[in-house]
């Protein structure tokens, strides 16, 4: 027995080392500068980096500069990240990944691998359409997160993805006849779809017996028609649920939603704090008709509620040097009780008024003359 046990102690821990190295240990991949691209994205993710806080213009990260440097040679990477599922045991790695205390053992991050994935196809754009046979392979893998972070990825090239249609129309109905739980499945098919627009024609059928937003909207887009009949959905805030739903399609619009601005501004008074933090987020995506943003924003940054004051500074440096009216009240935030506040306001004001940022630096404190006196 006792040797059963060593002999089932030393299989465990031989399952472990493989399973690290399998993790742990890269395959070939290309390098930008002498690192390897996984490298890049995984201290761009990691550091929150991707995240929508402002950055100064023409700041490129550098993760993002190896993406477009390496062009489709980062294609295999790409798809394995999208590829790759959540298991168990790359969660644990994930987790002492993210561990100070286990930085010593310098195990690379997995709890971002689908989202660096959706990320590099975003920079690649066109350049990534050799990748789409793949990634319309990957809607029929058995894992549900995979399939959504394929269809992440399709979407980001539009209008590219074209050649996946038949494969996405087949995972809508897959879903339909299968389990009705996984309707996030058929809305991110939806919103794929729209991406694409009129070369996605076949799947109309499809949509129009789906009831969600997104096959709605994707409708509209395919079709060509007016976005506004879909706008006045946001008239009224009284059924939340329904308006952060249409709010989250909006916003994949970006400027193209600009005639919705009027009916999203008197959302930013709502009670639910989820509607009004929506509601600001989508001003500063769409980024247009400042005439009407600055006046409702720039008040909030007043607000006594930390988050609200944080959502429009981030808002309002979208509109860069158009939001230059609002810059002094984001110079009062440099003095802000939250750092995250005073640190985004610099940035901020960097972008929206330069001028304004450089009078704000803090003055170096000069030295003493060196005179006879002081000798």
């Amino acid at each position: 027995m006792e040797t059963w046990g060593r002999a089932l102690g030393v299989a465990i821990l031989l399952a472990l080392l493989i399973g690290f190295a399998w993790i742990v240990l890269r395959p070939h991949e290309p390098t930008f500068q002498g690192r390897p691209l996984s490298s890049w994205m995984e201290e761009a993710a990691a550091s929150g980096a991707y995240r929508s806080t402002p950055r100064p213009t023409g700041y490129t990260l550098p993760a993002d500069a190896a993406l477009r440097s390496l062009g489709a040679s980062a294609i295999p990477l790409l798809l394995h990240l999208a590829g790759t599922s959540q298991t168990p045991f790359r969660g644990l790695v994930g987790n002492m990944a993210e561990s100070p205390a286990l930085d010593y053992l310098h195990l690379p991050p997995q709890n971002y691998k689908q989202y660096m994935a959706v990320r590099g196809f975003e920079l690649l754009g066109p350049e990534a359409r050799p990748a789409v046979p793949q990634l319309a392979r990957l809607l029929a893998h058995h894992d549900h997160e995979v399939q959504v972070i394929a269809l992440r990825c399709l979407a980001a090239l539009g209008p590219d993805a074209r050649d996946a249609v038949p494969a996405i129309i087949q995972l809508m109905g897959n879903v339909r006849a299968g389990n009705g739980s996984l309707w996030r499945l058929s809305m991110e098919a939806a919103q794929v779809l729209g991406e694409i627009g009129p070369a996605a024609s076949a799947a109309i059928p499809s949509l129009m017996v789906e009831t969600n937003e997104a096959a709605l909207l994707a409708l509209i887009r395919i079709r060509g028609g007016s976005f506004d009949p879909f706008f006045e959905r946001l008239r009224d805030s009284s059924n939340g649920e329904q308006w952060m739903r249409t709010a989250n399609q909006v916003f994949r619009l970006g400027a193209a939603a600009e005639a919705a601005v009027p009916l999203i501004i008197p959302a930013l008074d709502h009670t639910n704090q989820s509607i009004r933090f929506q509601a600001i987020a989508l001003l500063g995506h769409i980024h247009r008709r400042p005439d009407l943003c600055l006046p409702a924003l720039t008040p909030l940054l007043q607000s006594p509620d930390d988050q609200d004051r944080e959502q429009a500074l981030l808002a309002l440096g979208n509109f860069g040097p158009d939001a230059r009216s609002a810059s002094s009240e984001v110079v009062r935030l440099l003095r802000d009780r939250s750092q995250s506040i005073r640190s985004n306001a610099t940035n901020v004001l960097n972008l929206i008024d330069p001028e304004a940022a450089l009078r704000a630096r803090p003055k170096p404190k000069s030295k003493p003359h060196d005179s006879p006196a002081h000798r």
